[in-house]
This record gives C-alpha cells, structure tokens and sequence, in this order.
C-alpha cells in the first residue's frame, strides 16, 4: 500500500496481524523488511505497521531529508489509518526518529522501544557510513560493499558460522528495492546534524532501551545514556548480539518487547 503525505513524499506501507497497533521504524538504509524474521510472533499479538522510510525501499527519494520529517511520516501514517497512538519500536536510525517522536509527539506513542539507539551518531557510526558512501560513489560492487559491511553490524557470535555472512550479504544485494548511492546519502546526511542529547529529560514517554553487547556502531554506552537520561525508562543488554538485534536475536528482542508493552 502506498500513501502520498500531505509534504507530498509517496510512501509504503505494510499493516499485518490483530490486536493493539505496533509501529515498527527500520534505520538506515533498511526498508521494512528488516523486522521480517520477527514478524510471525509479532503479528500474533499485534497489527503491526511496517513502512521504507523516504529515500528507501519502495518510497520516495527526495533530495533532502531531516530526521523531523521521517517523524513527521509516522504521524501522517498513523493519521491515515486512524491510529490514536501506538507502541512503537525503532532501529539505529529508526530510533533517531522515534526519540524525535518521544519529544514531539508524545500523545502518540504509548511505549517506545529503542533498539540500537543514540542520541547523537557515535565517531564510530559516521566513518563506517563514510565508508559505505565513499564505496558506493566509486562504483565498487554491491557484493564486495556488503561483505566490508557485516563485520561493522554484526557481532562475532553470528558472524563465525559462515553461512550467516553468505546469507546476510546475499540478502543485501538481492532485495528487489536496493537504496540508491543518493538515497543513502541523503538518509546519512540527517544522521549527521541529529543530535538530541540535551532534549532526552523532556521524554515522558515510558521507554525501553534495548543495547547489542557488540555493538560497536551504536555501544552500550549510548543506551545506557538514554535511559539515565529518559526519567521513565529500562535498559538491556543483548550481550551476544552486534547492530543488527532484530536480525541476529529476534526471539530475545521478541521476548523483551512483549514483556514490556505488558506491564502496567
């Protein structure tokens, strides 16, 4: 399904499952599929929203993007399909704008979630999206960026069995809606002025924080940030994996956000 917001970017847009609505936000250049391996589990318990974000996946590709405006896309989403609020999970960038939607739009968001979160793009984080940018300008093969990537957003305990390396870089270079070298950059631009670490305290939102032990990208210390800056929120730590929690722990990260939109 498609919705035209009222900025006039088309975005796509997924609604599967019964029961109270879920909002999943995917982080750079991730499309909606990212939370697939979660998907059976989570539609059973809720009408989970899955969406690309503006210059990715099926979704538009303007020449500019903010991290206010991919926020701005989950409202005009939710106003669309006449959700009052919802629980809501973010990845990495996906985080990045649901922080942005725990300050500007609280009303909306019954829980948050925060998955491989920051409140300011780690040193760490910005060379490795330099890096990709750099590969991509140069024309180097979709296959060989893929493989210089997974070491950067998956931990160690996945990435010693070899078959998961083939089989996540495949995934990387045969999804039938691979972000452009523009559209990357243009996500990784709003990576690079978002910053939001003197806002944390006006968060009122009940939040868990949710850290990849080997994460090097966005490191526990980021998360744990978060949460003593966020008066009304948890944190934990999936010690085993990297960047990528809904890909390498899906089952753990599906525990975790059951619980939490469990308790009163």
């Amino acid at each position: 399904m498609f919705l035209t917001t009222p900025s006039g970017v088309k975005l796509f847009y997924e609604q599967t499952g019964q029961g109270e609505d879920l909002i999943l936000i995917a982080g750079l250049a991730s499309d909606h599929t990212l939370w697939e391996s979660m998907m059976p589990f989570l539609s059973q318990h809720f009408r989970v929203l899955r969406f690309d974000n503006r210059a990715c996946g099926q979704s538009d590709f303007p020449k500019t993007v903010s991290i206010a405006e991919m926020a701005s896309d989950v409202i005009a989403l939710m106003d669309h399909l006449k959700i009052k609020s919802a629980y809501m999970a973010g990845h990495s960038m996906g985080s990045a704008i649901l922080l942005q939607l725990s300050i500007q739009s609280p009303a909306r968001i019954r829980k948050a979630m925060l998955c491989a979160a920051f409140a300011k793009l780690p040193m760490l984080a910005k060379i490795r999206s330099r890096i990709s940018l750099d590969l991509m300008q140069a024309n180097i093969p979709v296959s060989l960026i893929a493989e210089t990537v997974v070491p950067w957003i998956f931990g160690s305990t996945f990435i010693r069995h070899e078959k998961n390396v083939g089989a996540i870089a495949n995934a990387m270079i045969s999804t039938p809606w691979l972000q452009s070298t523009a559209g990357y950059e243009t996500q990784a631009n709003a990576l690079k002025v978002f910053d939001v670490r003197d806002r944390l305290n006006q968060i009122t939102v009940k939040t868990l924080v949710v850290a990849g032990g080997k994460d090097i990208l966005a490191p526990p210390a980021c998360s744990r940030y978060i949460h003593r800056a966020i008066p009304n929120s948890e944190y934990v730590v999936i010690k085993k994996s990297g960047h990528m929690l809904p890909v390498e722990d899906p089952k753990e990260l599906n525990r975790l956000m059951i619980d939490f939109c469990a308790q009163q």
